[in-house]
């Protein structure tokens, strides 16, 4: 699946309830999307030709992006949402899962990366 499809997949699990994901949709979602956004980042870097960028740490693309999307308030979203589906998929049970309305917020931000990407 590519970005755009991750993150349509992840909203239908939050606009859609469904008995059986009542307790779980907040997780899968979070990871959905965050796997649409690393999906985003490895298209940029195989098209920008630095596909070596893909194999490394996340921080290290991070913080490669701008040089690769003249887009800093666009990298500076996409770095604080990926900050933010990364706290949230990692979360023991010591704080809330993201509610529907944040996760709404990072999908927009991965969309608009992924059509940014192409």
């Amino acid at each position: 699946m590519n970005a755009l499809e991750l993150t349509a997949a992840a909203r239908r699990l939050i606009d859609t309830p469904d008995p059986a994901t009542r307790h779980v949709w907040p997780v899968a979602a979070t990871h959905l999307t965050r796997q649409a956004l690393e999906a985003a980042l490895d298209r940029l870097w195989r098209l920008k030709k630095v596909p070596e960028l893909a194999e490394g740490p996340m921080r290290e693309q991070l913080v490669c992006l701008p040089f690769y999307l003249a887009k800093p308030e666009l990298c500076a979203r996409v770095a604080w949402t990926w900050t933010a589906l990364s706290a949230a998929g990692h979360d023991r049970g010591l704080t809330a899962a993201p509610t529907a309305g944040d996760l709404h917020g990072w999908i927009t931000v991965v969309d608009q990366l992924a059509r940014e990407v192409g």
